[in-house]
């Protein structure tokens, strides 16, 4: 799976709604038929549109599970990308009552480095703050984020008689907003069903409901006698009164015996009673009436609900049509054109953590490499080997007693596994003596011992694995990293005879991902050793997708300090570029200059990669290790690894504080790296 020939050039636009009822859907939808107009390579994507799904979505962010619904939306978007360059992805509309539609746009649009539309509605009144709410929205949305601002479309504009002509030019030339496209009010557009109606008031028609699929454009509530202008009204227009007031209802039948159209009726406060049912047998002889229990103050809602989200997403042959009419004010082609001056995406860097998460799972499931956990008995184990198996991210295997694997697994209502992938200490270690004294003869290792050495599961596994029954090794959730990689170093060996074995992290900031070497092994690294850990680790990065920019970090910024340690970075510059003069490295670099764009135009302002690294070589063992649990824990990073590098085959040893999910996504590594 090759990152920049499935990533190059593929978009993701996103609709974010300003506030309620703004028509969303529809004007979600116009946008993707005015960017078909220009290119087929188009999808469009309304993950939210049933309510169970948002209710759903909502139950995640109470238990705090958010990131399993921006996983599932990333691997849609990314298996539409699979025929596609361009995904237009409905936000969540804001609902009455609801405070999630905000958070969930926000996290969306981040986690997809979305291309972000915003749809607003605003009145007259509004318009002249149109810029001012655009650009609250931009900090809300977009702050922190590679998450970029297309600019805003403008809907339900100049709904007053003589705004929208009046208006539009002056909307469409707000600068700081970006205004895509003015959209005019259209009342057909925002109509709805004599059937939606009934439904939303829980109604009873006194017609024959072949009319009910008739659209009611236009409503308008009668509280006294002059307000009755029925020669006014159409036959799509809706009348609303109250049954209580009877003197209404009488001027209203009056009215109608000579009025040649027939608007629809509806009754409130309706209750049985022989004046009321008179007076509905005679309206019922001249128009179309319809009558509920439900008060005028409940239907006001209501009504309001059916104007402000029509339900054009159930009738999609209305949906369409509308859309296109409302696509004509959408320029296809310059919303393209703003997209693809935006060259990222083709390093993985640059991916975020949802992105990332996706990319390495995707990575391992192409792999199809079979990875082993020696620790059976910890319950993360059995959870993560049970999550891996069953996305296919690797083929799992385990060490240990299969029956007695199956009982805990049956108690934390995971599936059996089967017998073929279960290693038992008792069938394997006699068959492994002989190759284990081989290795190990040289240190007066014999049958006995090596016998010995075998009843431990992480021996076990490294003669599994030198033998190639299995491609890599996960563990240390309950072995310490030294008792982890001990026997890798003995059986597995180094690469080069000799040579440095060392660690790295994926850190995944909300806003890039990057790597993190040596946290996990090597304790005071010499000028060649860090030299060796990060030619190392450019080339672990290259494997994962990364275009390499190497910061060899420091308490000193290039010239600015002096010191021991500030030497021993100097001299593996030096090396690494004597070595590779190719690479993309520099150092002595603090960690700011090296990661933040502005402070590394004020400390190194020379320097290639400054403010751009997305690898960070630490000089020694305390700086790193402390580093990587700082940035995880303070800003809730996730932190992938360590992955051990140097050795002939992959082994890598985990945190005794690891998680499923980190499980899990060591897992994916291995089976990349193997």
């Amino acid at each position: 799976m090759n990152l920049k020939k499935n990533r190059h050039n593929k978009r993701v636009i996103m609709t974010l709604p300003l506030g309620f009822g703004v028509g969303s859907h529809v004007v979600s939808y116009s946008l993707y038929l005015a960017l078909k107009s220009v290119e087929d390579s188009v999808t469009f994507l309304s993950p939210f549109m049933e309510q169970s799904k948002l209710a759903a979505c909502e139950e995640h962010i109470e238990k705090k599970s958010f990131q399993t619904v921006l996983d599932n939306i990333c691997a849609l978007v990314e298996q539409a990308f699979e025929k596609n360059r361009w995904v237009v992805l409905e936000g969540v509309c804001q609902i009455l009552g609801s405070a999630s539609a905000s958070y969930i746009n926000a996290r969306l649009s981040k986690a997809l480095r979305a291309h972000v539309v915003f749809i607003t509605c605003p009145t007259l009144q509004q318009t002249e703050l149109l810029e001012r709410h655009v650009a609250l929205s931009k900090n809300i949305y977009l702050e922190n984020s590679r998450a970029k601002s297309l600019g805003v479309i403008v809907n339900k504009f100049g709904f007053e008689e003589g705004v929208f002509e009046k208006n539009r030019q002056n909307v469409s030339a707000l600068k700081a907003s970006n205004v895509l496209a003015v959209i005019p009010w259209d009342k057909e557009l925002f109509s709805f069903s004599v059937e939606d109606l009934l439904e939303k008031v829980k109604g009873l028609p006194f017609f024959k409901m072949e009319d009910g699929a008739r659209l009611i454009t236009s409503f308008q509530y009668i509280f006294a006698p002059r307000d009755v202008r029925v020669e006014e009204q159409t036959h799509t227009h809706l009348l609303i009164i109250s049954s209580r007031h009877v003197e209404g209802l009488e001027h209203l039948l009056k009215a109608l015996e000579e009025c040649r159209e027939r608007p629809f009726i509806l009754v409130t406060d309706s209750a049985k009673n022989s004046v009321q049912s008179d007076l509905y047998k005679k309206l019922a002889k001249c128009t179309n009436l319809m009558t509920t229990s439900k008060k005028v103050e409940e239907l006001m809602v209501g009504l309001g609900s059916l104007v402000l989200f029509p339900p054009l997403e159930q009738d999609l042959e209305r949906l369409e049509v509308k859309a296109k009419t409302l696509a004509r004010f959408i320029h296809g082609a310059k919303i393209i054109e703003k997209c693809e001056r935006d060259k990222e995406g083709e390093d993985a860097s640059l991916l975020t953590p949802t992105q990332f998460r996706y990319f390495i799972k995707s990575r391992a499931k192409f792999a199809k490499k079979t990875i082993l956990l020696p620790e059976s008995g910890d319950d993360r184990v059995l959870k993560a080997a049970s999550i891996a198996k069953s996305e296919g991210i690797a083929n799992i295997a385990l060490v240990g007693d299969l029956e007695t694997i199956n009982k805990r697994c049956k108690e934390l209502s995971l599936k059996p596994f089967l017998e073929k992938e279960v290693f038992s200490i008792e069938k394997e270690a006699p068959a492994l003596v002989n190759a284990l004294v081989e290795i190990r003869k040289h240190k007066g290792m014999n049958g006995q011992s090596a016998l010995k050495a075998l009843q431990s599961p992480i021996v076990l596994s490294t003669m599994l694995l030198k033998s190639k029954r299995v491609d890599g090794i996960v563990a240390g959730a309950s072995t310490t990293t030294a008792d982890t990689i001990r026997p890798a170093f003995q059986i597995i060996k180094t690469r080069d005879q000799g040579g440095q074995v060392s660690s790295l992290f994926f850190i995944c900031f909300e806003k890039k991902t990057v790597i993190f070497a040596d946290c996990a092994v090597s304790v005071d690294p010499s000028a060649s050793e860090i030299a060796s850990i990060a030619i190392e680790t450019s080339k672990t990065a290259a494997k994962f997708g990364f275009d390499p920019k190497i910061a060899l970090l420091s308490y000193s910024t290039l010239e600015s300090g002096k010191g021991v340690s500030v030497d021993k970075v100097k001299e593996a510059l030096k090396i690494i570029r004597a070595q590779d003069s190719s690479l993309k490295v520099d150092g002595p670099l603090q960690f700011d200059a090296a990661f933040e764009e502005e402070t590394a135009k004020i400390k190194a302002g020379d320097s290639l990669i400054a403010g751009d690294a997305n690898i960070y070589i630490f000089p020694s063992l305390d700086a790193g290790n402390i580093a990587y649990k700082a940035a995880t824990k303070v800003s809730g990073s996730l932190a992938i690894g360590p992955v051990l590098q140097g050795l002939n085959q992959p082994v890598n040893d985990l945190s005794r504080g690891a998680g499923v999910d980190d499980i899990v996504y060591t897992i994916a590594v291995t089976a990349i790296s193997s």
